[in-house]
């Protein structure tokens, strides 16, 4: 085998697109820290806040021509990047019907990695050559796994692993051309491509409620709602209180799409799956207790913008369906701007 099949191509940047999110909750919304511990009359579940800095306009500064702002500090709700990310991805592969995988025999997902439990018995793992297989063989789970991420991988380690798995498991497989499917899958692979921030009550709803009242509190995000779970057999109540967001809150926040040179062909299902994952988590539910009303969400607006290597917006749609309407024009417009003239 000659060096040049050898060869490990590092993918190259091509450019970085946010697409700017702003969203609201419908209904009550619980990303819960836990129960409470230890505050007496407090609910027994909270949602979870920080405190986060936003500029406004002072008051009367409005139409003066000019732009006077003061800055403010509230202790505000949010919605982890890790929650909306992974509700996407755990719909997505519902929703494609993709196969799931255990490094403990718990927690099942599609995240493919050689080794990894196929089903709850000991030794049913998943090979490196079925590994490397289902990848090259499949375009469509090679484009989820490079969008939402999967485990780092060791080439000369992988290839080693390979190697033995070929001498004792597939002797009539030609181990060079193997080998050569190997570093063919990793020159295809990237980093992580779909990066997720965490989405916090927007600027301008925070700022309107700070030109109301001259002070924005945590009062002004979250409710309290009494529940009570009944004993079937005996009757007994089981009361408790949960401090969740109240509805009709805006926040905001930024889905990063990294572009690279090995997977500007993939740029179309990347936006698909994008919006396909928070069309799905509208029609569902986000955060805890979705099965009681919780969680419901719409999106109110997209922003489409690069802002590597420059600066420039794209498009702007209404929602999800009006992105999704417009893929096709979004995915040229993306890739003339991106690529090398």
């Amino acid at each position: 085998m000659s060096q040049a099949n050898l060869q490990i191509k590092n993918p190259k940047l091509l450019g970085v697109v946010k697409f700017h999110v702003i969203l609201e909750n419908l209904t009550g919304l619980l990303i819960s820290t836990g129960r409470q511990l230890g505050r007496i009359g407090g609910a027994d579940t909270s949602n979870i806040t920080i405190e986060k800095k936003y500029e406004c306009p002072c008051p009367g500064s409005e139409g003066s021509g000019l732009s006077q702002t003061t800055s403010i500090t509230a202790t505000v709700p949010y919605i982890p990047g890790s929650s909306i990310k992974g509700r996407m991805r755990s719909l997505l592969e519902l929703a494609k019907g993709l196969e799931l995988f255990s490094t403990d025999g718990k927690i099942w997902m599609h995240a493919l990695s050689p080794n990894v439990l196929k089903s709850l018995a000991k030794d049913d793992r998943l090979g490196y050559k079925e590994f490397l297989d289902k990848l090259l063989r499949n375009n469509d789970v090679l484009i989820f796994n490079k969008l939402f991420g999967m485990n780092s991988l060791h080439i000369l380690d992988f290839i080693k692993e390979l190697n033995e798995e070929l001498k004792n498991k597939f002797k009539g497989e030609d181990k060079d051309k193997v080998t050569n499917d190997a570093i063919d899958l990793f020159n295809k692979l990237s980093p992580t491509t779909l990066l997720v921030s965490d989405f916090f009550p927007s600027c301008d709803y925070v700022c309107r409620i700070y030109s109301i009242n001259g002070i924005v509190t945590l009062a002004d995000f979250l409710e309290e709602k009494n529940e009570n779970r009944i004993d079937r057999i005996t009757s007994a109540a089981d009361p408790r209180t949960i401090e969740r967001v109240k509805p009709h809150v805006e926040f905001e926040g930024d889905l990063t799409l990294l572009v690279f040179n090995n997977s500007k062909n993939h740029l179309k299902q990347y936006i698909e799956l994008i919006s396909e994952g928070l069309s799905l988590i509208e029609n569902t539910y986000l955060g805890a207790s979705g099965s009681r009303g919780y969680g419901r969400v719409k999106t109110k607006k997209i922003n489409v913008s690069i802002v590597y290597p420059a600066s420039e917006k794209v498009g702007e749609y209404s929602g999800i369906d009006e992105l999704r309407k417009n893929i096709d024009q979004l995915k040229d417009s993306l890739l003339t701007k991106l690529l090398p003239k």
